[in-house]
């Protein structure tokens, strides 16, 4: 009951001066949120909290823990907000209520265990053997100390409790100090004693409460080592990832400058390509142009050739007229004197002579006219892909004819006076079918046949047999040469169209690829 009184004259001041406090208090914390630039009657957040009770030395002694749980509870709404007066009042009441426990628990702690060498455990009770043992070593018999025993309450057998005797001991003594009859030395002694018994109680309960702050500080320390420890592995973590980051970023910006170079080098490749593809078709369609010219030259010399035919066939009509009415007349002539041979009549043999001799040499020139015309007519019939020469072509073709023959250049005349053999292919004979050939064994057994007959109707039909076998042939070759030639033009053309096309495709498909592979790439980064 003393220990409480005084206990409540120690907390009375507090309690009467508890509202001058709480105002100097809060006045002290708007002004360090004025200093610190925050508004006092606003809201503060968790950081702010804590910032604050480190510049008021009245929230300084405030751990971390203990500000968030102030924090925790002022929060009512969950919305991470605050007032200063919330926060002020939860620190008001959470103080009161560690005021009043520790003062509770203080004034009701219990009494001294005397007896704690017998009770290494503290479990509260000893056996009573064990108890008497203890008392006789230290000078007191059996019978004095199962007389205490008795006075005290306690069982004579078995277990006794250790509090509640050191609880009577310690009134025993109590009283021994009140009493009037007491000595002087002996209630000081007494008093002395109790106090220092207090003293070590209290001790012993700041020494716990310091334990378990300790031991709370100690919980933090942990926790705090914990998250430091998180914390540490997250930013390692978070350093490995951006050391991969960083070497991945510098690998694939390597492969990206190695595409890119390769994809310049391709490209640079195609474009020599296709300089070279586009050189040789402009060098295909000078060579087509040079060869379309010099068709129309061998048209022209055909057109004049053929113009030239017609003239002569013209000729050798008016002589075949003449040969006719010149014999008629020599007939008519030599029938009333077969045997007389005048003068007039050798000179008008003679004559004859001369232009049967000439009529020959006509029919021969006629017939290669016509032979020559149909060998080159098959050029009439090529459909030239360009319209013109150039000259440079003609100069070209004038210099390579000239080093074949191994003349001097001359002038372009010459040229076009003379076809080119490169442009008409000499072919072989072709050889005759089983019915040709039997065709003509048969017409020569007939002339051998009726070799007796009359010459001139024999040679007649001879000439007659030989022109339609002449012409048969000739149309046969002239056949087979318009086919080969037109399948030889038509193959050069579809071998330039492929090459062409082919060289297209592959110049396509190139730089699809590349276009692939750069856009694959950038997917990629």
């Amino acid at each position: 009951m003393k220990i409480f009184k005084e206990r409540f004259l120690q907390l009375l001041p507090d309690i009467i001066s508890v509202t001058t406090i709480a105002e100097n208090l809060e006045n002290n914390a708007e002004k360090n949120l004025s200093e610190l630039g925050i508004e006092p009657h606003g809201f503060l957040t968790r950081c702010e909290a804590r910032i604050l009770c480190k510049n008021i030395s009245e929230l300084n002694s405030l751990g971390l823990v203990e500000i968030d749980e102030l924090f925790d509870q002022a929060d009512t709404s969950h919305m991470g907000r605050i007032t200063l007066a919330q926060f002020l009042t939860q620190y008001y009441m959470q103080k009161q209520l560690s005021e009043e426990v520790n003062f509770i628990t203080e004034t009701l702690v219990p009494s001294v265990n005397l007896f704690e060498a017998l009770d290494p455990s503290n479990t509260g009770t000893i056996r009573c053997q064990e108890l008497l043992e203890h008392w006789r070593a230290c000078g007191i018999s059996i019978e004095q100390g199962l007389y205490v025993l008795k006075l005290s309450g306690q069982p004579l057998e078995g277990t006794v409790n250790a509090i509640s005797l050191s609880s009577s001991l310690e009134r025993q003594l109590g009283n021994l100090a009140a009493a009037p009859t007491a000595s002087i030395i002996i209630r000081v002694a007494l008093l002395s004693l109790h106090a220092f018994i207090d003293h070590i109680r209290y001790s012993l309960k700041e020494a716990e409460l310091r334990a378990e702050h300790f031991y709370k500080q100690f919980q933090q320390a942990n926790q705090r080592h914990v998250l430091l420890i998180e914390e540490l592995e997250q930013n390692q973590l978070s350093t490995e990832q951006a050391y991969e980051q960083r070497s991945s970023d510098e690998r694939y910006r390597t492969k990206i400058s190695q595409i890119e170079e390769r994809f310049s080098q391709e490209k640079k490749d195609l474009l020599t390509e296709l300089e070279k593809a586009e050189e040789e078709l402009a060098r295909f369609r000078k060579n087509e142009s040079s060869y379309r010219t010099r068709l129309q030259l061998l048209e022209r010399q055909c057109t004049r050739i053929t113009e030239e035919a017609k003239e002569l066939s013209e000729a050798m009509q008016q002589l075949e007229q003449m040969n006719r009415h010149l014999r008629s007349e020599l007939n008519k002539a030599l029938k009333p004197r077969t045997m007389e041979e005048t003068q007039p009549t050798m000179m008008l043999r003679h004559r004859v002579e001369l232009l049967i001799a000439h009529n020959k040499r006509l029919r021969e020139k006629i017939e290669e006219l016509i032979s020559g015309k149909k060998r080159n007519g098959h050029l009439n019939t090529v459909e030239p892909l360009y319209f013109h020469w150039t000259s440079t072509f003609k100069l070209e073709i004038l210099a390579l004819k000239r080093r074949r023959e191994g003349k001097p250049i001359d002038t372009l005349s010459e040229m076009e006076s003379e076809p080119e053999s490169i442009f008409v292919r000499s072919r072989k004979r072709r050889m005759l079918k089983v019915k040709e050939r039997k065709r003509r064994h048969d017409r020569i057994a007939r002339v051998i046949e009726n070799s007796s007959s009359n010459e001139w109707v024999a040679n007649a039909k001879r000439d007659k047999e030989r022109a339609s076998d002449v012409g048969l042939n000739k149309k046969l070759k002239q056949a087979l040469l318009d086919d080969q030639q037109d399948n030889m033009i038509e193959q050069i053309k579809e071998q330039h169209r492929k090459e062409i096309a082919a060289l297209k495709h592959s110049a396509d498909k190139t730089l699809a690829d590349a276009l692939t592979d750069q856009q694959r790439q950038i997917t990629l980064r």
